[in-house]
Parts: C-alpha cells; sequence; structure tokens
C-alpha cells in the first residue's frame, strides 16, 4: 500500500498579493500618544505643611520641582539612592523607610520645600511634579 500526501502551492499571483499586502502594513508608521497622554504625573500643590512621598521599594520615582533646588538638610537614607539635577530628583528606595525628613530650598526663590519620605512594597511609581500657588 502506498500513501502520498499532495500539497498544494499558493499560485504565483496569490503569493505576490500577500507579499505586498504584508509590505504595505510594514511601511506605515504605528501611531504613537504624545508622552504628556501616556505618562501620568501626580500633581501636588505645594504648601506650608512637609509634602508626603511614599515610594515604592525596587523602583525609582522622579519629583519635579517648579524651580531648581539644592538640598538644605538631609536625613540618611538607608539603601535609597537620591538623584538631584536642577528642578529634578529622583528617589530609588533599596529597603523600607519609614518618615524620613528632607529639605531642598528653592535656587531662585529660597522657598524651603520639605519632604516625609518613606518607602514600601506598596508605596507608588507616579512621578510628582510640585505646583506652587
Amino acid at each position: 500500500m502506498m500513501l502520498s500526501v499532495g500539497m498544494t502551492l499558493p499560485a504565483p499571483a496569490a503569493a505576490q498579493a500577500i507579499e505586498r499586502d504584508a509590505n504595505r502594513t510594514a511601511v506605515r508608521p504605528v501611531p504613537v500618544a504624545p508622552l504628556e497622554q501616556w505618562l501620568a504625573m501626580e500633581e501636588v500643590l505645594v504648601g506650608d505643611e512637609p509634602i508626603v512621598v511614599h515610594l515604592r521599594i525596587g523602583y525609582e520615582r522622579p519629583i519635579v520641582f517648579p524651580e531648581p533646588v539644592s538640598v538644605q538638610s538631609r536625613a540618611p537614607l538607608p539603601f535609597t539612592d537620591v538623584t538631584l539635577d536642577a528642578e529634578l530628583v529622583v528617589f530609588a528606595p533599596g529597603g523600607q523607610l519609614r518618615g524620613e525628613r528632607l529639605v531642598f530650598i528653592g535656587r531662585n526663590s529660597a522657598h524651603r520645600y520639605e519632604l516625609d519620605v518613606s518607602a514600601s512594597r506598596y508605596g507608588s511609581r507616579v512621578p510628582i511634579r510640585l505646583v506652587r500657588p
């Protein structure tokens, strides 16, 4: 007994149509939403009270100040990297923190920005933008 397997190949016209369709979709640019639409920032109004910042362990969380700042006083933040670049401060906690106080001074206005920083596995990763009234 002989078993034969039949195989049909697409006709050249059909193959060309498939290739043409693939090329057509590959050439089209993919629409990308602007950064502002998919990167949400939590806006926090700056007042006289300390700003509470709850970080998530293992993730960076940037804070954008309304002006360039410098550090006036800083509590030791164990297991946490802090990067300061003009008006941007980025926290990267590697361990748990409980209510550590940091004070930044605005270079233009001399405004005092006090932060109470904590970190846990339940903290937020959403960037913060500080807004002055």
